[in-house]
């Protein structure tokens, strides 16, 4: 999902994925421009149109370019997340199972501490739930994230065969 950009007062410049044009969604930070905006907000006018010299002074071209061409509403509406699409205008599910992914394994971590406390009587603070479900969260994207090959495998591979009858 991406940032469409309203006003622009709830989207991060620098976390937030809200330019679709640019790798990760989001302009690579420098120092001059981190220090100087961090709201998207920042970049627009008090006409609420984008700000083309500030753009064009904090971020390299190919970047000022991409903020330049997203449209901004004349009503100021609110930023909203949205579902990127593909090429051809069309939502893919594809897009958005890692999300999914890490949804799920969050609900996975909470509801597994929901059962401890149900069915044997542990007790635990929110805060220690939400701990856990981050630590947990960080260590499947650790796993998730490296290259699944064979030639990194240790050991011998087993085969079935089907036992003699």
């Amino acid at each position: 999902s991406y940032w469409q950009v309203g006003s622009g007062t709830s989207v991060n410049i620098w976390s937030a994925a809200w330019v679709s044009e640019l790798p990760g969604g989001k302009p690579v930070s420098n120092s001059l421009a981190v220090e100087e905006v961090t709201m998207v907000s920042e970049l627009l006018s008090s006409t609420g149109v984008w700000n083309e010299g500030l753009i064009k002074r904090l971020f390299p071209p190919e970047e000022a370019d991409a903020i330049l061409h997203i449209p901004l509403s004349s009503r100021m509406v609110s930023d909203r997340l949205i579902w990127k699409l593909e090429r051809n205008g069309q939502f893919s599910v594809r897009l958005s199972l890692n999300d999914l992914s890490e949804l799920f394994c969050r609900l996975w971590s909470i509801w597994r501490d929901r059962n401890s406390r149900a069915w044997e009587d542990k007790t635990s603070r929110a805060c220690d739930v939400i701990i856990k479900s981050v630590s947990q969260l960080e260590e499947f994207r650790f796993h998730n994230s490296k290259p699944q090959s064979n030639s990194t495998r240790r050991g011998r591979v087993a085969t079935w065969a089907a036992p003699p009858v």
